[in-house]
């Protein structure tokens, strides 16, 4: 519960206007808005060695997906008049004549192309207990700071975290570093204390890794295996 001069803020009525974004689950049940009494395994955090560490309980919920690209170059180069269907615009060997690719049940099958980078999509929610500016206003600005490039005279300065990398860090089961933000999107709840400032704000955050993802950083990645 918040308190102050203007007005009473239940736990119910910020989960309520904020459409179950900052459901109690995130609290890991309790019905309290003291942050330090949370678990640590619901919080998620993204920091590095000088200059970020943003700590936030998470909802109920958030996603992690992974993929790879696939192709069938062999039947693409039987198309290739130019180089007489020996080679395809992948480089990929071909058969020279005229061969029909769907005759041959294996020259349609596909071949792996390349990996790709895991991507999580997570809610960081933030609301005030003692301080607006302090637990809302400040998370929701360096948030949004890890995607701007800053200004150096007229030049812009991309971000880059290669130097002091970032890592991402999920309750007591998940680690993985180097990563990059990608977006940020910013949910603000309409409730605002009395200096008009918002008390509740979940933040969506794209988050990828770095590099190609492979099966041994997904084994450091899990630290409950």
């Amino acid at each position: 519960m918040i308190n102050n001069d203007w007005f009473t803020v239940t736990w119910d009525e910020i989960k309520t206007d904020a459409e179950d974004l900052l459901d109690t689950a995130s609290l890991g049940g309790r019905d309290t808005l003291t942050y330090d009494a949370v678990p640590k395994m619901y919080k998620v955090r993204l920091y590095n060695r000088d200059s970020v560490d943003i700590t936030a309980n998470i909802p109920q919920s958030f996603s992690i997906q992974l993929s790879s690209s696939w192709d069938d170059p062999y039947s693409k180069s039987m198309l290739d008049d130019e180089n007489g269907g020996l080679v395809n615009n992948k480089g990929a060997p071909g058969l020279a004549g005229n061969v029909n690719p769907t005759a041959v049940k294996e020259l349609g099958g596909l071949e792996w192309q390349s990996g790709a980078h895991l991507d999580f999509s997570i809610p960081f929610a933030f609301y005030a207990n003692k301080s607006t500016k302090l637990e809302v206003i400040q998370p929701m600005l360096r948030m949004l700071k890890l995607v701007a490039p800053s200004v150096d005279g007229s030049k812009l300065i991309k971000p880059d975290f290669r130097k002091d990398p970032l890592t991402l860090e999920i309750g007591n089961f998940l680690r993985l570093s180097p990563v990059i933000v990608d977006s940020v999107g910013e949910e603000i709840n309409s409730m605002f204390d009395k200096d008009g400032a918002p008390i509740a704000v979940v933040i969506t955050v794209s988050i990828k890794s770095l590099y190609t993802m492979t099966t041994d950083a997904l084994d450091k990645m899990f630290l409950l295996k």
